[in-house]
């Protein structure tokens, strides 16, 4: 599947930085909007502020605490629907879809064997939190055309 146009252009006007949470942060919002663009229903209840949606929101079960990178699910009670966006970016009270979002930039082997470990871990994570939440993986790689 390509990358989303506006992850594309960030990343040319971004340079990467490897401890930066910037660059999954775009590829996050991406999603949100390719998601809503292609699922009505979810389109219609975001229009409504019935689901919102957090970057780097700390997802607790028990003593544990991951801190995944795109989070979508039921809105705090009081809030408001959005207004002049498509969804509401706030925290979400309880979560219905956790996306982690790894890069692989360097080192592509050893990186990638690293990197579906922590999409493992997460997957588990999310689904001890509940067994109904969406746990999704995003893997960015960074490779090269021979010119």
């Amino acid at each position: 599947m390509p990358l989303p146009s506006s992850f594309l252009a960030h990343l040319r006007a971004a340079p990467y930085h490897p401890r930066s949470s910037k660059h999954s942060n775009a590829l996050a919002e991406a999603i949100v909007t390719d998601l809503l663009a292609a699922c009505q229903p979810l389109a219609a209840e975001a229009a409504e502020g019935k689901i919102v949606w957090d970057t780097n929101f700390d997802l607790t079960y028990a003593t544990a605490t991951w801190n995944t990178d795109l989070a979508l699910g039921e809105p705090p009670a009081g809030t408001a629907p959005p207004e002049e966006e498509p969804i509401r970016k706030t925290a979400p009270s309880f979560v219905h879809i956790a996306i982690e979002i790894k890069g692989v930039m360097t080192e592509h082997r050893k990186a990638v064997k690293n990197r579906k470990r922590d999409l493992e871990s997460h997957h588990q994570h999310v689904h001890n939190y509940n067994s109904n939440t969406i746990a999704g993986g995003v893997m960015v790689m960074n490779i090269r055309q021979a010119l």
